[in-house]
């Protein structure tokens, strides 16, 4: 979501794991001391053509054996990728003895060319599953192995109700959008999540007050819950909330939890000034739907990443910017002023969605500055003021610390012209640069 998250942390200590299967067993770290404990599981996949596993083991003296059923066996000493091709179609078990440190844990992480059935894995016990990328995934929520506490699913053919996930789940993404056979009120999610990514809560009932109070990060993509930000629990960290339809809660920010470091918003109307916002945060995204009103010199200090989206109208200098930013994006009508001169000597990304070209042509830039989106869908940009972008470019040869480096300008109106400066795009595509200009 910014996101924000687009992630599933694991922390693996002797694995199996695919583009099919990620799987294997943790304890202790190596040493001169062998594994003291044997763990024998297996996975049944259906109609698999090619599986490759990451994270088979963590290397030292731990391993992990692969029987992949085809009569091909692997003894698994390193945490790398192996891949393995089936001739033809194969239906049935991949076999797994991992020797490792008591508690083994088991992860699942499967992708590729396979189908699975919740109901193949009856015969493992993973603490981690993974499924995002299959030919399919199908059977039902109950079916998954209780043993799971990290839950990443790709979940289109899927069925079940939300009390049917595994209690003890601290980490649920939930790839559910076009998915209507998976139902339940939010209310029923297991008490001990800490971290919930659901791509669409469309088919839920609840609120923000239902969400377990053990939520420390909470993404809801495709959003239709109600409720308001003062009925998130109070201790998370982080909250991406997009609504499916443009909201108006009488949500002000300072309804918002007071330790947030993240922060997204869209197509939720929020109110109140930049100054009510935590000062902890180093993510904020403000899209669609905003009534935020404030100066520049408001924002936390401490922002690393600044989305604001359309309509967003922010007073102020670009001197003013947070000076810790590498990443900066301005959506359609956002309104700033000063010179682009003043933009933070830490920008890395810098992006206009027809957000409004500033007071003055370009002077300089930051150095280390390497992905530049110009993107105008009217006539907010002058070809002359890409030009003077790419003059900048060229001559400050920001490309020389740049290994890859893009500036991509797209023009659109009746009245627009190509920017003409073609010396300039010459010049930086031979110093490296991705110089891509339409109109």
């Amino acid at each position: 979501m910014n996101i924000p998250t687009k992630g599933f942390p694991l922390k693996l200590l002797c694995l199996a794991s695919l583009p099919l299967i990620l799987i294997g067993c943790g304890g202790s770290s190596g040493g001169p001391v062998p594994p003291d404990t044997v763990k024998s599981e297996s996975l049944e996949v259906i109609d698999a053509r090619q599986v490759t596993l990451n994270h088979v083991s963590a290397g030292g003296s731990t391993y992990t054996v692969l029987d992949w059923g085809d009569g091909t066996t692997e003894e698994i000493h390193d945490s790398g990728q192996h891949s393995h091709t089936y001739e033809g179609e194969y239906t049935g078990e991949i076999s797994l003895e991992s020797h490792c440190y008591a508690p083994c844990k088991t992860t699942v992480d499967i992708s590729g060319n396979v189908t699975l059935d919740t109901s193949g894995l009856a015969n493992i016990s993973p603490t981690t599953l993974s499924v995002d990328g299959v030919t399919a995934f199908t059977g039902s929520l109950s079916s998954l192995p209780k043993s799971i506490t990290k839950l990443a699913i790709t979940a289109e053919s899927l069925e079940g109700d939300l009390a049917d996930l595994p209690p003890n789940l601290k980490s649920l993404i939930l790839r559910n959008d076009g998915n209507e056979k998976i139902l339940g009120s939010i209310a029923s999610l297991p008490k001990s999540i800490e971290f919930l990514n659901l791509y669409s809560t469309e088919q839920f009932t609840g609120d923000f007050a239902d969400l377990p109070s053990s939520i420390k990060s909470v993404h809801l993509s495709r959003n239709t819950l109600g409720g308001k930000l003062s009925e998130l629990n109070r201790s998370l960290e982080s909250v991406y909330i997009y609504n499916v339809y443009p909201g108006d809660q009488g949500d002000n920010l300072n309804d918002l939890p007071p330790n947030l470091t993240s922060l997204g918003l869209s197509n939720l109307t929020v109110g109140g000034s930049l100054s009510d916002l935590p000062r902890t945060l180093t993510y904020l995204s403000i899209r669609e739907g905003n009534a935020v009103y404030g100066t520049i010199s408001e924002l936390p200090a401490s922002l690393t990443t600044l989305t604001l989206g359309n309509g967003f109208n922010l007073t102020g200098m670009y001197s003013e910017l947070p000076g810790k930013l590498t990443s900066l994006s301005f959506g359609q009508d956002v309104r700033i002023s000063g010179s682009m001169g003043d933009l933070p000597s830490t920008l890395t990304s810098f992006s206009w969605d027809d957000a409004t070209q500033p007071d003055q042509l370009v002077t300089k830039l930051p150095n280390g500055l390497g992905q530049i989106l110009l993107d105008s869908k009217t006539e907010t940009f002058a070809s002359d003021y890409v030009d003077s972008i790419l003059s900048v470019l060229d001559a400050n040869g920001l490309s020389s610390s740049n290994s890859q480096s893009s500036l991509n300008v797209r023009l659109m109106g009746d009245t627009m012209e190509a920017a003409t400066n073609t010396g300039a795009i010459d010049s930086l595509t031979s110093k490296g640069w991705t110089v891509n200009v339409k109109s």
